[in-house]
């Protein structure tokens, strides 16, 4: 009997992330002004390569077994000549430049008028983008800014529809503005790194590049700073190392700073209704013995207030590829892929499993992975991406939209592709009645980690046939704006605890 490879093709770790590759570490001339934004697209390609997992081909004896699990129930599409985007709709979405940096985009159907909410100048700097319940923040995860966190490479920022207030939220940031001082100057050493390193601290007014033999100098950090850390750009990965800060007397004792090929962060996140919980996705990255990456994904609760993280359990033998909140706050849903297939799971609000919703079993010659959970806001259904590896010879590769019935715990096809075109980020719209995604085609050998541009399209669910949105190629991650409560949410800004 054909025995199904354990590596699941998983595009769930869609992490354009500024991380890693496989490299050999030697000596090598230090620059004295590195090209950040040139390395970072150099590591986000060559970890898009690296995380294109593709599964060996069968000999000839091998022969495909078939499951007795669920299949898909598909709906047959009807053409709509009717089917526009609802008057009044507000999308958000993301917008590359040439340069590949990637910004959040405010479209206003009736109005008919653009709005470019963010200027960040990283390349593939977002991995995920969606709306609080209340309509009242975007919520966005990105490599912006990311030395100004503890220790992540991808984390939460949110931000007004107005483009106003943007704020990182998780990675114990601190706003410089708003930094109590006394201020004192901390000197230090970074070691194993072969290249000049950034070192910040927290709330400090800015970074510092490290001389020659790795020592630097940073001046104006709070006395009441919690934490230091350094980022050394190699030629296909960063090395990245932090360490706790102590004061005594408002001076700092000169501190070391050890740097290694590791990393962590945000991949996807959902904010509760009630605006003080995201519950999300997170990853970890090492080398094993052999250069090559290790990667692991977790769910995590994250209050925002007390940033006391919870860690979901997973079924065994599963590996997680998103989580959304349900329009009530009661439940959580995770998509789910195993070598058996997809699926999706309940948890409750405080992260107890509650056990599947939906299970689709790997066809004959196909593995299945599901990804990126968005709940309606009517809560009747979940859109998700069914993430398809066709093994059996030649790999190919291709991502259908689904949407799965919460009380009928059936799911349905609502978008079929040809191989080498995906449908990704689902969106709903905020009376339930249509779901936006991105499309984008590549070549039908490479997984969606390889395409990193695409356009918006939308599908009504009474009549599934998409039609298209926008027609850049540049457009990614859309978000429907729902409906805006009276009552904004308030996001509490961080604290510093005063050093004894």
């Amino acid at each position: 009997m054909l025995q199904r490879p354990v590596i699941f093709w998983l595009a769930l770790c869609s992490l354009t992330l500024t991380l890693i590759g496989c490299g050999v570490f030697g000596p090598r001339p230090a620059s004295p002004t590195p090209d950040y934004p040139r390395l970072e697209t150099k590591v986000a390609i060559k970890l898009m390569a690296t995380l294109t997992a593709k599964a060996p081909t069968p000999t000839a004896t091998s022969t495909p077994t078939a499951t007795s699990q669920p299949t898909p129930t598909v709906l047959t599409p009807t053409p709509s000549a009717t089917a526009t985007p609802v008057s009044g709709m507000v999308l958000a979405m993301v917008r590359l430049s040439e340069g590949q940096a990637a910004n959040v985009v405010l479209y206003s159907v009736a109005d008919q008028d653009e709005q470019v909410l963010t200027r960040f100048a990283e390349p593939l700097n977002m991995s995920d983008l969606r709306w609080s319940h209340d309509g009242q923040w975007l919520i966005i995860v990105s490599t912006h800014d990311y030395i100004a966190s503890a220790s992540s490479e991808r984390n939460v920022f949110m931000l007004r529809p107005d483009g106003t207030d943007l704020q990182m939220v998780t990675g114990d940031y601190v706003d410089p503005s708003k930094a109590p001082g006394p201020y004192a100057i901390l000197n230090g050493q970074v070691l194993s790194a072969t290249s000049p390193c950034r070192v910040y601290a927290q709330g400090a007014s800015g970074a510092v590049m490290t001389a020659e033999d790795g020592s630097f100098e940073l001046p104006g950090v709070p006395v009441a700073a919690k934490w230091v850390r350094a980022v050394c750009p190699e030629e296909t990965l960063l090395l990245e190392g932090h360490v706790p800060l102590e004061t005594t007397a408002e001076a700092f004792a000169p501190i070391t700073i050890t740097v290694q090929a590791q990393g962590q962060g945000w991949r996807q996140a959902s904010l509760s209704p009630d605006g003080q919980v995201l519950a999300g996705t997170t990853y970890t990255w090492t080398l094993d013995a052999d250069g090559a990456v290790v990667t692991a994904l977790q769910g995590m609760l994250y209050p925002i207030e007390d940033e006391q993280m919870t860690t979901l359990a997973l079924p065994d033998g599963t590996v997680l590829g998103g989580l959304d909140w349900s329009p009530d706050g009661t439940q959580l849903v995770g998509a789910l892929a195993s070598d058996e297939g997809a699926s999706l799971w309940l948890w409750s609000a405080q992260g107890e499993s509650l056990g599947p919703l939906v299970e689709l079993a790997n066809p004959e010659s196909e593995l299945f992975a599901a990804a990126s959970p968005a709940w309606s806001p009517d809560g009747a259904r979940i859109a998700f991406e069914l993430r398809r590896n066709y093994w059996w010879k030649d790999p190919q590769y291709r991502v259908d939209l689904m949407a799965a019935s919460v009380a009928q715990q059936q799911a349905e096809l609502l978008v079929e592709n040809p191989w080498g075109t995906d449908a990704l980020h689902p969106s709903w719209s905020a009376d339930s009645s249509m779901v936006y995604y991105q499309r984008s085609v590549g070549d039908p050998a490479q997984s969606y980690q390889a395409r990193t541009g695409g356009d918006i399209w939308a599908v009504p669910i009474a009549r599934p046939t998409p039609f298209q949105f926008t027609m850049d190629g540049l457009s990614t991650m859309p978000a429907a704006r729902p409906v805006v409560r009276t009552i904004p949410i308030e996001v509490p800004s961080p604290t510093v605890t005063a050093s004894p």
